[in-house]
């Protein structure tokens, strides 16, 4: 464990830290090959999510996730011990993260919380042929934000966009179009990772995956001090637009965007 950990965490520390249109990096070959291959084998289909707990986020149903916290997910982390490294992997190299940010933390987060113990958390997510997300923010208890492409095929859409802004008092969690323009669109491509810090401007979104086989990823989080009822699944549905933590605040400015973003 602790020779593949030390390969990663080697990779950040010779990552490129990006400051437009937000802070973020993108690591070719994140995980060591030989794990990144056993763990994708560990990793359920779509069809296999079946039952409670499965966090369905739009109507379309095109995308479904198992979270930590749930039952299924543990049991796949205590079933498969490659599974459980990359987990690993993920708790333990957060203070190599935070100094690959630290010149960062101080321009967004509130100087109390800079500092403040974090929370572990993160979601196996499975996409099928059509998926979509248009743009918007992500929950504002996460501070940093992983997404690692498992299995992913190329050239068949499903590509992270990422958007920039003028300047706000206040963000809208769903933009709308005339006040975002499209800053970088990246291919995700296996075993790459988009670390991110999710600032209030950190606008996101995925374009229309159109292949055949599943689009797999790993979201995973690094959350400020909340409270775990935030942790449930009924409180995952609804988000979280609370800003304690951040320096400028965020708020839905158009239920029908919201809504658009729910049924997509």
């Amino acid at each position: 464990m602790i020779s593949n950990l030390n390969k990663t965490i080697d990779k950040i520390n010779n990552s490129e830290l990006k400051l437009e249109p937000f802070p973020h990096i993108i690591i070719k070959d994140f995980i060591p090959k030989e794990l990144f291959l056993k763990f994708t084998d560990s990793l359920p289909s779509y069809y296999d999510l079946k039952g409670e707990n499965i966090f369905t986020q739009s109507k379309s149903g095109t995308k479904k996730s198992i979270f930590y916290e749930s039952s299924l997910f543990q049991k796949i982390y205590l079933k498969n011990r490659h599974f459980k490294e990359v987990i690993f992997i993920f708790k333990k190299i957060e203070k190599t993260i935070n100094k690959k940010f630290k010149s960062e933390f101080k321009k967004y987060i509130k100087k109390k919380y800079i500092a403040s113990k974090t929370k572990f958390s993160c979601s196996i997510s499975s996409c099928i042929k059509k998926y979509k997300k248009s743009t918007h923010l992500d929950r504002r208890e996460h501070k940093i934000t992983f997404l690692y492409y498992p299995q992913i095929q190329r050239n068949y859409g499903g590509n992270l966009c990422l958007w920039s802004t003028k300047k706000k008092k206040v963000y809208d969690v769903f933009p709308a179009s005339k006040n975002i323009k499209i800053s970088k669109e990246i291919l995700p491509i296996q075993n790459s990772c988009v670390i991110t810090l999710n600032t209030p401007d950190s606008y996101h979104s995925v374009t229309r995956f159109m292949g055949n086989k599943e689009r797999k990823y790993l979201y995973v989080v690094y959350d400020f001090p909340t409270y775990d009822d935030n942790y449930k699944l009924k409180a995952r549905k609804k988000g979280n637009n609370q800003n304690n933590f951040w320096k400028l605040p965020v708020k839905v400015f158009s239920k029908k965007r919201m809504l658009n973003f729910i049924n997509e």
